[in-house]
């Protein structure tokens, strides 16, 4: 079986206090597998750190530990690696961000690395 991999990384402005807001979004292709291996979540306004939260979700359950994620993993453009998790053949996996900031618009990006087989 082949495997594809895939480096992307993802941005949108978010107003402020906009919740489940999709980042990215992702349906496994049946008899395939997604492994997810290097992440990173950044933001355009440091003083909004904190407010800000990224969800990890498989078929709209959160992965631990990223199902609330507050502070930063990784940079942009180097992604942090982590400890793999699978995403099995017909689940959907999507990324959430939350601006729980009361006042500012925010650029909330993710960096992500993963492979199809």
């Amino acid at each position: 079986m082949s495997i594809t991999k895939r480096d992307i990384n993802i941005s949108q402005t978010i107003n402020a206090t906009v919740q489940n807001t999709v980042l990215f979004t992702y349906r496994v292709p049946a008899k395939s597998e997604l492994k997810v291996t290097h992440f990173s979540n950044y933001i355009d306004t440091v003083a909004s750190w904190g407010s800000i939260v990224w969800r990890v979700t498989r078929n709209g359950v959160g992965i631990y530990p990223y199902d609330a994620v507050l502070d930063q993993i990784g940079l942009s453009s180097f992604p942090r690696e982590i400890e793999p998790f699978i995403i099995q053949g017909g689940d959907e996996f999507v990324i959430y961000c939350d601006n729980n900031d009361a006042v500012n618009n925010v650029v909330c990006g993710i960096a992500l690395r993963y492979e199809v087989q």
